[in-house]
């Protein structure tokens, strides 16, 4: 799998775990929220830096992992920082496509063979 769809992909998983809530981190964020090594959480330190890094490399600005309301992962290029406003452009559809897709793809509604427009 591509890097970048591997770091999407993570990205996605980590927006669509269940146990999130969205109430409490809305309340805290930007600077309440509580710091976690990424081991603790479940993730190998050196694979998030290295993906960090070639994110970076690809010219995105900014990197935040947050996994059980903490913070496991924060990068932000030189000029960035977690206050500064990050411009979405059409990111907010992506997101919706590819969740969705991903969804029906799982659930077997879907398979990547199957045609776009049925005969």
């Amino acid at each position: 799998m591509h890097k970048a769809a591997i770091g999407i992909t993570l990205c996605l998983w980590l927006l669509w775990q269940p146990e999130v809530s969205l109430a409490s981190q809305a309340d805290a964020w930007p600077g309440d929220w509580p710091m976690a090594s990424p081991e603790s959480q479940g993730f190998n330190s050196t694979r998030l830096q290295k993906l960090s890094a070639d994110l970076m490399a690809r010219g995105t600005t900014a990197f935040l992992v947050i996994r059980n309301d903490r913070i496991v992962s924060e990068t932000y290029t030189p000029g960035y920082n977690r206050t500064k406003p990050h411009g979405t452009a059409s990111l907010a559809k992506a997101l919706v496509g590819g969740v969705s897709l991903m969804l029906l793809l799982d659930d077997g509604r879907i398979k990547t063979g199957d045609p776009v427009c049925p005969p």
